[in-house]
């Protein structure tokens, strides 16, 4: 493995539900997981959805995101770090009427950016993971 600086403008970009995923590396290029960043516009929530392979950090750059994990219900802002370990069910909205950006971490499998590959058609082939990796299990459960 050798060492790599990827620039801010740089990594693999994905049109994903209106917002867009930048791949920074996958597994196989930092050993750790999959990282990126991702821009969703105001209003965007994920349906209620559980990782089954992948714990997941986001680290909030800009915006603000309503987050639903278990028993945790919260707003997180600029600078706020929020972990969803996985096997727990979840989903975020963005809040306000900006954008959301953050620094998302998916690992060890970077399953989340799997599916964003194959969203697109440019993935490797193969299923994204394992079957069962990312189950969706209801709606957005946001007023």
């Amino acid at each position: 493995m050798e060492p790599f600086i990827i620039g801010p403008d740089e990594g693999r970009r994905y049109l994903l539900g209106g917002g867009e995923v930048v791949i920074k590396a996958m597994p196989e290029h930092a050993r750790v997981g999959a990282f990126s960043v991702e821009t969703f516009p105001p209003g965007f929530s994920s349906p209620l959805h559980v990782h089954h392979r992948d714990d997941g950090v986001f680290y909030l750059l800009d915006g603000r995101m309503r987050i639903k994990c278990g028993e945790v219900d919260a707003i997180a802002g600029p600078g706020a770090t929020v972990f969803l370990p996985k096997g727990v069910p979840h989903a975020f909205r963005v809040e306000g009427d900006a954008s959301a950006r953050w620094f998302n971490v998916q690992a060890p499998h970077g399953d989340f950016m799997l599916r964003a590959m194959h969203a697109s058609g440019d993935a490797p082939a193969g299923p994204p993971g394992e079957d069962g990796d990312i189950e969706i299990v209801g709606a957005p459960p946001f007023d």
